[in-house]
């Protein structure tokens, strides 16, 4: 039995930096191809262009410090901090024995 690595989570964001590129791409392209109305507005291209390169940049450096290989398991995912399982600890702190003795109201 394989198990799914964390890789699965990159689907979204791949997904995402699509859509966004095209986007992109398709305004730029108006703009280049109808012309500019202002020295401001080709200001804020260039600001938005390179404000994209740098997230994306950032965000590449970042996210390649990840191991991406590590296994996803559903037993981490319900685990608590003290490595009990998160539903053993809710249990006791509602102590439900107590409610269950209590008089209605």
């Amino acid at each position: 039995m394989s198990a799914l690595t964390v890789s699965v989570l990159l689907i979204p964001l791949a997904v995402f930096l699509i859509l966004f590129l095209a986007f992109s791409a398709f305004n730029v392209y108006h703009l280049f191809h109808y012309g500019f109305r202002s020295r401001g507005l080709f200001l804020v291209l260039v600001i938005y262009i390179c404000g994209t390169v740098l997230m994306m940049g950032g965000g590449y450096v970042f996210l390649g410090a990840f191991n991406w290989n590590h296994p996803l398991g559903v037993g981490d995912a319900v685990r608590s901090f003290d490595g009990r399982d998160i539903f053993e600890s809710f249990e006791e702190s509602i102590n439900i024995e107590s409610y269950l003795k209590s008089e209605p109201l």
